[in-house]
């Protein structure tokens, strides 16, 4: 399983939708031991490779292994039941992230374990904020193809960076006036955007943050947005949402 990206995260699919919908006798607290699970196994496999017993050959070959298979595998692993997790609307305690943290993780995990954060307010990191072009041009690229509509300062004290943000947001909310499959390839752009804009292979999908920008809820979320995620057919929209992401300053430099 571990070797076929796949197979991973369908197993993170049905890992969640276990515990989404879970049996009378299930026990509390056994996804945070699963996912405590994973950390030990990692930690573990990478103390090993550090063992003073090895001769410097082996201990060379050893330490090669965990960085280019084990780790990989199980940090693979990890994040995808968190993003399943997530997509299952399903949250953990701050006292149940914490232990996991003191277990030792590095900061993807740690960022990827925040977004399951109960009551936490989604917000798009900092990092993967639009500068002020940027902005500009997606927000007036959206709203020409009637694809949102709302004010132009929402969308950037949603979506752009803090120097071009207001203290609040605005009083008139942001709404997706085009169909739930295109916010989803909205959604799966922005990201793509992120990754290239911090020259990244992936960049995780802020649908949680998203969604509450453009007043879509938990539910419909969880139950229609979602599955859009994961099909990999483009919807009727993709094409003038491509063009708009396209036609941006950033994505002009990055072509």
């Amino acid at each position: 399983m571990l070797d076929f990206p796949e197979k991973r995260a369908k197993f993170a699919a049905d890992f969640a939708k276990g515990w989404a919908n879970p049996p009378a006798d299930a026990a509390p607290g056994q996804i945070v031991e699963e996912l405590a699970a994973i950390l030990k196994a990692r930690n573990e496999k990478q103390a090993l490779a550090k063992s003073p017993t090895f001769s410097p050959e082996l201990a060379e070959a050893a330490q090669n292994f965990f960085d280019v298979v084990q780790r990989p595998e199980l940090e693979g692993v990890f994040l995808e039941i968190c993003r399943a997790l997530d997509a299952e609307g399903l949250t953990l305690s701050g006292g149940e992230i914490s232990a996991l943290k003191r277990l030792g993780l590095p900061d993807t995990l740690a960022a990827e374990l925040e977004t399951l954060r109960r009551d936490k307010i989604a917000t798009i990191p900092e990092a993967e904020r639009l500068g002020a072009d940027d902005a500009a041009a997606l927000y007036y690229g959206l709203t020409r193809q009637g694809l949102i509509s709302g004010p132009c300062a929402a969308f950037v004290y949603y979506l752009g960076k803090p120097s071009n943000r207001q203290a609040k947001p605005a009083k008139k909310a942001l709404s997706w006036t085009g169909t739930a499959a295109d916010f989803a390839y909205f959604v799966q752009r922005l990201a793509n955007l992120a990754a290239a804009l911090q020259n990244k292979t992936t960049s995780p999908n802020r649908a949680k943050a998203l969604c509450l920008a453009f007043g879509i809820d938990e539910r419909q979320r969880v139950n229609v947005i979602n599955p859009y995620l994961t099909d990999m057919h483009k919807p009727k929209g993709s094409a003038e949402i491509d063009a708009i992401f396209n036609a941006l300053p950033s994505s002009k430099e990055t072509q």
